[in-house]
């Protein structure tokens, strides 16, 4: 009985990983198709810019700011790389939720 359970158990969790990398997959397709908009990229990087008007006392943007004064556009361009990556990931992360959201059950 117990090798019954167990098997079934490998099998929720093959279900769930094979769900899990299905979900990742959209999600990388949704953010390509939002880095492919002009407007979605820009959108994002005013956001970030904001962001370092509005925290100013943040450590971060402290360092941040401080690596630009020194010359360090590098560093500045990928913080800001950074920030457009994560926020258009969690657009299409929310993108395909509200999709799945919409779906009637059967």
């Amino acid at each position: 009985m117990n090798a019954v359970l167990a098997l079934g158990m490998g099998d929720f969790h093959d279900r769930e990983r094979d769900r899990q990398e299905y979900r990742d997959a959209a999600i990388e397709r949704e953010s390509a198709e939002l880095y492919a908009d002009d407007q979605e990229v820009s959108e994002a990087l005013c956001d970030f810019l904001s962001y370092l008007r509005g925290h100013r006392n943040d450590p971060k943007v402290l360092e941040a700011i401080s690596a630009l004064r020194d010359g360090d556009h590098l560093y500045f361009g990928n913080l800001c790389a950074q920030a457009v990556d994560k926020r258009l990931d969690q657009k299409a992360e929310d993108n395909i939720t509200e999709r799945n959201a919409s779906i009637e059950p059967y």
